[in-house]
């Protein structure tokens, strides 16, 4: 870790045992709702999120241990880029722009060893927002490449180091 300090976002205590609560029932709901709905494949859409020469990383509340990048399943008829801007909201209070916002990998089960398809896309952005944490989420912190945690979920460390590679702060197109 860089001699600057991490600037992370956590609940309260009583908060994070409500969130605690609500993500197990909302893990368990999303379960039934996927193996009834997908046969156990899903679409999803996640969201590398740069500020300057930083990430914004997240720990969900089904793995809170793991750092990884925000976003999640596509609802039924909604597109890859609506999902991922509903999700980056709904987990973060974060409002994207759908114009700004780049696709930069699909990766299928043929790809990775895991079931779903994602839909990995990136966004720049000017100012650091106020991150407000939705109950899916136990754990927000702005990372610089060097200073990712071990601890990130492996799939993402390829497309990071590729959103960075690019010059991936994608400037926005005006």
């Amino acid at each position: 870790m860089s001699n600057q300090q991490k600037l992370t976002y956590k609940h309260s205590p009583l908060t994070n045992s409500l969130v605690k609560i609500l993500g197990s029932l909302h893990f368990i709901f999303t379960i039934f709702r996927t193996l009834r709905r997908y046969s156990g494949r899903t679409r999803k859409a996640k969201v590398v999120i740069l500020h300057k020469d930083k990430i914004l990383l997240v720990k969900n509340i089904t793995e809170p241990t793991t750092w990884t990048i925000p976003g999640g399943a596509l609802k039924h008829k909604e597109t890859t880029k609506s999902a991922a801007t509903r999700e980056v909201y709904e987990e973060l209070g974060i409002k994207l722009s759908k114009k700004h916002l780049r696709e930069v990998a699909t990766l299928t089960p043929n790809d990775t060893s895991l079931p779903d398809t994602y839909s990995i896309f990136s966004q720049s952005i000017e100012r650091p927002p106020a991150i407000k944490l939705g109950f899916e989420i136990v754990e927000a912190a702005w990372f610089k490449p060097e200073d990712i945690p071990p601890d990130t979920y492996f799939v993402h460390h390829p497309l990071i180091a590729h959103c960075f590679k690019e010059g991936a702060y994608f400037k926005h197109q005006r």
